[in-house]
């Protein structure tokens, strides 16, 4: 059974992109959508494994649609990527409850083993970030 996966970026070059990576994986079926109004519709509609979630839509919060989209019955796990990779940014996903979060600039190997990562139930955040984040909040 193939893994549904919905990617969700405002840049139709790049949802586009990372569309076509995840369709010459083998056992994913993704879906690339560019407009935040569309994600909630997507979700319920195609019940996706995995959502690639971008932080800014537009207007939007793709921190927010994550919130809302971990609050639905049977939720996809959700992994954010991002131009803003900063502390801050990765609390509010964490929080909001994504399991993965990667910068923009993280090679296709790691989008994959993120994606991957989230079926497997396990969480993905790149070693810098971690670093960023202990030194962020010292301390046990």
């Amino acid at each position: 059974m193939p893994i549904s996966l919905l990617i969700v970026d405002d840049h139709r070059v790049f949802a586009q992109g990372l569309e076509a990576v995840f369709g010459a994986e083998p056992d994913f079926e993704p879906t690339a959508i560019s407009y935040p109004n569309q994600v909630i519709g997507a979700v319920t509609a195609r019940r996706p494994d995995v959502v690639i979630m971008d932080v800014r839509l537009g207007d939007v919060s793709g921190i927010d649609l994550t919130r809302q989209l971990v609050a639905m019955p049977a939720p996809p796990a959700v992994v954010m990527l991002t131009a803003y990779a900063d502390v801050s940014t990765v609390i509010h996903a964490v929080q909001a409850g994504a399991v993965g979060f990667l910068a923009k600039d993280a090679s296709v190997e790691q989008v994959v083993a993120a994606v991957r990562a989230a079926l497997l139930g396990g969480s993905w955040l790149p070693t810098e970030l971690l670093s960023s984040l202990a030194n962020a909040y010292p301390g046990p």
